[in-house]
């Protein structure tokens, strides 16, 4: 049986300025502005359980903590 392939690619090596991460908490759309991916792509990975998130009512939030280890190298 052949191994799944991811449906977007792999987050590029980009650090995140602190400016931008200076809430506890990101909608959709502000990860996928930060991670230069489309919001359906950012919506993907939560639903695949790669990017944990949080729903509150309709909408998913992002942890900073969980962005900050979902964009940090694993071998670093």
């Amino acid at each position: 049986m052949t191994e799944k392939r991811p449906n977007h690619r792999p987050p590029k090596a980009r650090s995140i300025d602190s400016e931008a991460l200076d809430r506890d908490f990101f909608t959709v759309y502000e990860v996928a502005d930060l991670l230069g991916f489309h919001f359906q792509t950012v919506l993907k990975m939560i639903r695949s359980g790669e990017l944990p998130a949080k729903k509150y009512g309709r909408s998913w939030r992002i942890r900073k903590a969980d962005l900050q280890s979902f964009t940090t190298p694993e071998n670093a």
